[in-house]
């Protein structure tokens, strides 16, 4: 019994020492190895309606519930803009009076090429008309209340001329685009205040609008990454930087043409 221990100890004593001598003559090397994961920040936004109504029918000043905000659906923070498109043709409203009847050329209820809708925003909100190149629109009051940092900002407009019917395609009604940007970074699952409430259909003349036509107002929301945009200012959104970005967005091809 003691020989066989001692055998065994030996054995040991061995394999100890040729470990030795093997790493004695070895080269010293080593190697490690880190996976550096990045995701690629996604930019996404969605346009949020509140209770509007799809394909409703509705009658000369009429008021529609139509609430658009833009919700960042993204990973990153977002500049968005907003460009709502309404629909234009030469009518005479109702409530266009600009000399009372009997006056010396009066021009009571004047055809004029104007928007068919005009805008509202809810009570307890601050609102302002869009005014353009010394030309107010009467028509679109919009929603200043700031929300999650930021609150629109009209930046310009654009007018699209009727289109005639042909043996192919439909007519196609004359348009004015509104272009707003919205003056706060917008944080991932946050939203902008409400561009504005409602829409009224106008009380125009009847002989100006058929009955049983279709009617279309265009909402488009744009967004690009709030960071890192070289050479544009992103610090302060203002009119003219937001206006800047907005080339860039069009310039891509997300805008509306």
């Amino acid at each position: 019994m003691k020989k066989n221990k001692k055998v065994k100890y030996l054995a040991a004593a061995v394999t100890a020492a040729v470990l030795v001598i093997g790493m004695s003559i070895a080269y010293l090397t080593e190697s490690d190895s880190l996976y550096n994961l990045f995701t690629v920040g996604e930019a996404k936004v969605d346009i949020d309606e509140g209770e509007f109504e799809q394909n409703r029918t509705v009658s000369p000043g009429q008021s529609s519930k139509k609430a658009p905000k833009a919700v960042n659906k993204g990973s990153i923070d977002e500049i968005v803009f907003m460009e709502v498109t309404l629909p234009q043709r030469e009518i005479s409203v109702l409530d266009d009076i600009t000399q009372a009847p009997g006056e010396e050329n009066a021009a009571v209820n004047p055809k004029k090429m104007q928007s068919l809708f005009s805008t509202a925003v809810d009570d307890g909100k601050t609102s302002d008309f869009v005014t353009e190149d010394e030309t107010e629109y009467k028509d679109f009051v919009y929603n200043t209340t700031e929300e999650n940092g930021g609150s629109w900002i009209f930046l310009k407009s654009e007018f699209t001329a009727a289109k005639a019917a042909t043996a192919t395609t439909p007519a196609v009604d004359a348009t004015r685009k509104f272009i707003f940007g919205y003056s706060g970074k917008l944080a991932s699952g946050e939203d902008t205040s409400t561009i504005f409430d409602s829409v009224i259909l106008k009380r125009f003349m009847e002989e100006d609008v058929a009955g049983g036509e279709s009617v279309q107002i265009d909402v488009n929301a744009v967004c690009i990454q709030a960071n890192n945009l070289d050479g544009h200012v992103t610090s302060t959104l203002d009119k003219d930087s937001l206006t800047d970005i907005y080339g860039i967005c069009k310039n891509k091809g997300l805008t509306t043409q």
